[in-house]
């Protein structure tokens, strides 16, 4: 437990610097820098969000292997005197879980400093302000407040992770509460693990938002302009280049690469009978959990909305929906001890009839993406003026005529969007599948697991592109959502 928790609180503070970082470093680069490239790399920074963390980290590892082709390359040159290295090190789980996480730090920051008025850095020019200390003095007060919400996102998601750290034989918290689940068949010691886990991922989140409390954005007016980008001379032009193009290399275009020469040298396509139910089973479950959750957002959002209007349920509202969605905070391998531990309570009749149906998997998937389904259709709801309400209610309209005659209309965009993103989210999802699904059921998410595991590289290889071409249905939709 001792080595679980060092491990774990180390793996999350190195990439959680290693991403605030990066992720700050290449928004700087290309909101306030002006390069050749520098409007295509904007986008194909955000790529390597598409990668899970699991299917990253089998190609890395892959590559790195005693077999693979860095080391065959090393060999090929430097003969019997070529250095030898085990790819499975804490280093190289870091650097793997850096450049699948670093989006959510690089999108916000990057808004942020689009945000920024250019009179901001005149004045500080004005008083004397060098120029290469704008940035520290000027841009970075404004940017923190985005660049902690999306470092919450990171720890929570390194604390949380199973599928990468398992396949590094790295100690956490994740794989001590899968052992203890599949290898001891202890659920209390597993529930216990779980505690642990749970607040620790709680204190991290409370520990951040207390960081930004009090930290205000500012951002440029409409009528403002954002600062001119200042341009590289001579060769800082193709050095600002390479430092940019590096993460989608490494994080994007040489693991796609990979995974195409593993999936056309494969023995057995990984698609065929067993591995076809698998990717049915991954779109079946994803299109019912999206359903499910999405409805139960719908419900959220409009208690939110029409609950407000009456002072005495407006606090018990409020109260509800943050249980309700706290879910997300929660790692997938904790939501997994606590639904079953739920679902035995029931009693064995009941109890082991759920926990060995589909509905357990569909319940868990639910209760964890909540959050991911209720956040857009509120801020949607939000922006709706309670004016067209009371005009539709002089016009004699009921409620439900209401919603369905001007909400339902203004929501659709952003119901489909998150309809998207949960749909993704649950498809990719590991560790509750792994642990809820019902015995002889098989995912993509679990066969890759399953694969990997085992070090077939090339059997992974199909069903991990398919997954990151699914990846990379709402990347468009984020990109849209933070300025561009």
């Amino acid at each position: 437990m001792g080595r679980a928790t060092l491990t774990s609180l180390a793996l999350a503070a190195t990439v959680a610097g290693a991403t605030l970082l990066l992720g700050i470093g290449l928004a700087a680069l290309v909101s306030c820098r002006e390069f050749p490239g520098r409007r295509a790399l904007e986008g194909l920074l955000i790529l390597p969000l598409a990668f899970p963390g699991y299917v990253l980290g089998f190609v890395w590892l892959g590559l790195l292997e005693f077999t693979g082709p860095i080391q065959t390359l090393l060999r090929d040159f430097w003969g019997d005197g070529a250095p030898s290295f085990s790819a499975r090190k804490f280093g190289v789980l870091a650097f793997v879980l850096t450049l699948s996480l670093y989006p959510y730090v690089y999108l916000p920051a990057r808004a942020a400093l689009l945000g920024r008025s250019s009179r901001l850095l005149e004045a500080a020019r004005s008083l004397g302000t060098p120029e290469r200390a704008l940035f520290f003095r000027v841009s970075w007060p404004l940017i923190l407040p985005s660049a902690l919400a999306g470092l919450q996102l990171v720890v929570l998601e390194t604390l949380s992770d199973y599928g990468t750290v398992a396949l590094f034989n790295q100690d956490t918290w994740t794989t001590a509460i899968v052992k203890s689940w599949h290898g001891l068949f202890s659920l209390a010691t597993a529930a216990q693990l779980a505690w642990v886990l749970l607040l620790a991922t709680l204190g991290v989140s409370a520990l951040l938002r207390w960081i930004s409390v009090g930290r205000s954005l500012a951002t440029r007016d409409s009528g403002q302009d954002a600062p001119e980008r200042k341009p590289f001379l001579g060769w800082a032009r193709w050095v600002a280049f390479g430092f940019g193009v590096l993460p989608f290399l490494f994080g994007f275009a040489i693991p796609v690469a990979q995974l195409l020469i593993w999936a056309s040298n494969a023995a057995e396509p990984s698609l065929s009978s067993g591995g076809m139910h698998a990717a049915w089973n991954s779109f079946r479950i994803g299109g019912l959990a999206t359903g499910a959750t999405l409805g139960l957002s719908i419900l959220l959002a409009s208690s939110a909305r029409f609950g407000a209007s009456d002072d005495r349920l407006r606090g018990a509202i409020r109260f509800f929906i943050v249980i309700a969605t706290l879910g997300y905070a929660i790692p997938g391998a904790v939501m997994a001890v606590a639904t079953f531990s739920s679902i035995y309570a029931l009693g064995a009749g009941v109890g082991t009839t759920l926990a060995t149906s589909p509905l357990l998997l569909l319940f868990a998937l639910a209760t964890r993406f909540l959050r991911v389904g209720y956040e857009p259709l509120n801020a949607a709801w939000s922006r709706i003026p309670r004016s067209l309400d009371d005009a539709s209610n002089s016009l004699g309209h009921s409620r439900i005529s209401t919603v369905a005659r001007i909400h339902v209309p203004l929501l659709a965009k952003s119901a489909a969007a998150a309809a998207i993103l949960l749909f993704v989210d649950l498809v990719k999802e590991m560790p509750i599948q792994l642990m809820t699904r019902p015995s002889g059921w098989d995912s993509l998410s679990v066969r890759i697991f399953q694969f990997t595991s085992e070090g077939q590289w090339a059997e992974a290889a199909l069903p991990a592109l398919l997954l990151v071409a699914v990846s990379c249905l709402p990347l468009g939709l984020v990109w849209r959502s933070h300025g561009h």
